[in-house]
């Protein structure tokens, strides 16, 4: 094997996802299942187009949440 398709071989490893350690599965689960919900509230409050301030307010606490729970789910992926 040449050292070039090694290091791509090594490299592809890497990057593939680890799978998670069976107690982090259903935690990690219900974080990924809460980080689609409020995508699909989000996607459902912003396909009108125009927002009220109230409904500009909520999509940006529903964004930072979202954002809250991408680093909870990259945390505990990374820890399994």
């Amino acid at each position: 094997m040449k050292h070039e398709d090694q290091i791509e071989t090594d490299t592809r490893r890497a990057a593939a996802p680890q799978p998670a350690s069976p107690t982090a599965a259903p935690a990690l689960e219900e974080l990924v299942r809460r980080h689609r919900e409020l995508d699909q509230k989000l996607e459902e409050l912003t396909k009108y187009g125009h927002l009220s301030p109230l409904q500009q307010h909520e999509a940006a606490v529903m964004k930072k949440r979202k954002l809250a729970l991408k680093d909870q789910i990259a945390a505990l992926a990374a820890s399994s």
